[in-house]
């Protein structure tokens, strides 16, 4: 079913070719939008506020064309504007409400408030709505009217020959970029990323994508294209046309999610994956993933910074899991 990355005579030099042939196929199924977009950067500052001892700033940032983005950044207790701090980009799961305030409200509504905690422990959160979730949509977010679907397809409609994984990718570089223009908060060039479900999806994409991700936290973010076809050609068509296009032809995807994680290689990854998860029930696909793209690491001498944690706890990070991936960032960061 999966396919080996690198044989066993490969060479550390041989790699380099190897990885950019793997990152042309999967960039040829995200697509591109069109030449002469307008791709500025600007950001605007929206508000500031206090809460349970943090400091939030609502900002919003240019992404392409007339389509803007809402994020936030939280600032830590104590905050002093002199000193440099480390930042982490939080990422959402899948919900059509708070989007990107999911991850940074304080647990006892969100179970996935990474943003918050991390916060907490010293560290400056940027989290940000991902295309078609929160603000993104609408300022308060969605409706109950609201339907993702068309949201979707109106989308496509106007970039025919791109997809909303490569729009999320562009979000968040943007997101990044946007934070290092912050002229409140001293900032270092590397980040660290955290999310569950589809916010693990998207900390994977950015971190294969944009090398200023020093280390990530991928919690049930992997689904082998293999073992959930039927999700990329019924539900899925629009994060990636080209990809699901394919698999309806002929049942075979231009890329695997072990070729994915390569491209995230040396950078220090943590892949948290539920033994029992009602979306991804095969769980021996994840793993075969995961330890394929290891061998990339042991090649090029960087075997301690991926590291599989397999639970039972289905589809969520409860408290104990949560502090092994901070203990992650912070061994990495």
């Amino acid at each position: 079913m999966f396919n080996n990355i690198i044989l066993r005579d490969t060479t550390k030099d041989e790699w380099c070719g190897i990885r950019s042939k793997i990152k042309k196929r999967v960039e040829d199924t995200m697509g591109s939008y069109p030449a002469g977009s307008d791709i500025s950067s600007k950001t605007e500052i929206v508000k500031k506020y206090e809460q349970n001892g943090l400091t939030y700033i609502d900002f919003r940032y240019h992404v392409i064309d007339g389509i803007w983005n809402n994020g936030v950044c939280v600032l830590p207790e104590g905050f002093c504007k002199e000193k440099e701090y480390t930042a982490i980009l939080a990422v959402h799961e899948t919900n059509f409400g708070p989007g990107k305030m999911q991850v940074v409200t304080e647990p006892g509504s969100f179970e996935q408030a990474y943003g918050y905690e991390l916060a907490r422990m010293g560290y400056v959160i940027v989290a940000v709505d991902q295309y078609g979730f929160g603000d993104s949509v609408c300022p308060g977010g969605p409706t109950p009217d609201f339907n993702l679907e068309q949201y979707l397809a109106d989308f496509m409609g106007k970039y025919p020959d791109w997809s909303i994984d490569g729009l999320r990718i562009l979000q968040h570089k943007k997101a990044i970029d946007a934070a290092q223009s912050f002229d409140f908060v001293k900032l270092k060039n590397e980040f660290g990323a955290i999310g569950n479900s589809q916010g693990g999806r998207g900390t994977l994409f950015i971190t294969a994508f944009d090398e200023r991700i020093k280390c990530a936290v991928v919690s049930a973010g992997v689904s082998p294209n293999a073992t959930n076809a039927y999700r990329i050609v019924k539900h899925d068509r629009p994060l990636n046309p080209a990809l699901s296009q394919n698999m309806t032809k002929d049942g075979r995807s231009q890329w695997e999610y072990e070729e994915f994680i390569a491209l995230c290689v040396p950078r220090a990854v943590l892949f948290i994956e539920p033994l029992h998860d009602d979306y991804n029930p095969h769980t021996m696909a994840t793993i075969s993933c995961i330890y394929n793209a290891f061998g990339v690491y042991k090649l090029l001498d960087v075997s301690e910074k991926v590291a599989l944690y397999a639970h039972g706890d289905g589809h969520k990070t409860i408290r104990p899991v949560r502090e092994l991936a901070y203990g992650w960032l912070k061994r990495f960061m």
